[in-house]
């Protein structure tokens, strides 16, 4: 393990930047809102945005909701406030899938977490819960609930920092979060395997809520609707696309599988190279949720056009579903009562 030194280096500057806020060196701030952070201590793939959705979904019935997020890739600048006609380059795909999807979310992006969430709370008018996308190491916002996102394949108790693993601080960073879910588990986890997962997260974060989720994917959705087809080609541009492949495989013949980075921004000529590669080729398109608003404004491709758009939705289930959200409700309720003494 060559990259161990830099990983250990890396990993105390992470530290020492975590107790400056513990020490109260570096101030958090706190907003006139419920803040459940969303995040991890791993980079990407741990299903962060299906998660948000699953908590908008559960929350939005009962109380008015806003999301910031950093808007990673956006072409805007300083705070933008979604309102009207927006898109992946405006938002960043992430967000502008969230507010595409929710039409009661209110969603702002901007680097600075906590006047993001302040300009929002002005612009938009108060809001009973500010949901934070990727925040669980940016702290200079005070927050409510902690939810650190793990993955069934790659936990982060077997990960590494970076640059040896995919780890933005020390496993012991665990210890900040109110609750680990961990994501993309088998439907059928056997309680043998959760308890055995729950030691081994609670080696790191003792008093942490454990619950575990998976993915579930929904039936294909057309944009640019042709008749679907057996045989399909797959555009993915997400961290871990692996899953999403499999899932398509057991109803569709993957005749090709083109794969970009994590967030990429497809071109005309990203597409014109797809087109020339699939001349005589006789398929539908199929691609993530998160691929496919970014494809939007290439819509009117000739590639899109011939073979037409169809993506993938998916959610996340969490398992002992009723546990969670009574959980969830309690964190809540224990909130408001606290404020209602004030």
């Amino acid at each position: 393990m060559i990259l161990l030194p830099l990983s250990v280096l890396y990993g105390a500057v992470m530290w020492l930047r975590n107790k400056a806020f513990d020490w109260g060196f570096i101030k958090s701030h706190r907003v006139n809102a419920f803040v459940l952070s969303v995040g991890n201590l791993s980079v990407g793939g741990t299903g962060k945005t299906p998660m948000i959705e699953t908590l908008v979904s559960i929350l939005g019935k009962q109380y008015t909701l806003g999301m910031v997020s950093r808007g990673y890739r956006r072409e805007t600048d300083g705070i933008h406030l979604a309102s009207g006609e927006e898109s992946a380059a405006t938002l960043g795909d992430e967000p502008f899938q969230l507010y595409r999807k929710f039409e009661h979310l209110a969603v702002a992006v901007g680097a600075d977490r906590t006047k993001t969430v302040n300009h929002l709370l002005k612009q938009k008018g108060q809001k009973d819960i500010i949901l934070l996308d990727d925040a669980f190491q940016h702290r200079a916002i005070k927050r409510d609930l902690n939810m650190m996102l793990t993955t069934y394949n790659r936990p982060f108790f077997r990960d590494y920092v970076l640059p040896a693993g995919n780890l933005r601080e020390f496993r012991q960073g665990a210890e900040r979060a109110d609750a680990v879910i961990v994501t993309k588990c088998p439907e059928m986890l056997p309680q043998e395997a959760s308890e055995k997962w729950i030691k081994r997260i609670k080696n790191y974060a003792p008093n942490v809520e454990v619950f575990f989720s998976h993915v579930v994917y929904e039936e294909l959705k057309a944009v640019v609707e042709k008749p679907l087809q057996r045989d399909i080609m797959v555009l993915a541009g997400i961290a871990q696309p692996d899953d999403m492949i499999q899932a398509l495989k057991k109803n569709f013949n993957c005749i090709r599988v083109f794969e970009f980075p994590d967030h990429h921004y497809y071109t005309s000529t990203d597409l014109d190279e797809i087109l020339t590669a699939m001349q005589g080729k006789s398929c539908s398109l199929v691609t993530t949720e998160k691929d496919m608003v970014r494809l939007l404004p290439l819509r009117e491709h000739s590639l899109i056009q011939k073979f037409g758009l169809f993506y993938l939705p998916m959610k996340t289930n969490i398992q002992n579903n009723k546990t969670f959200i009574s959980w969830l409700e309690g964190r809540l309720e224990n909130h408001l009562q606290k404020n209602h003494k004030r």
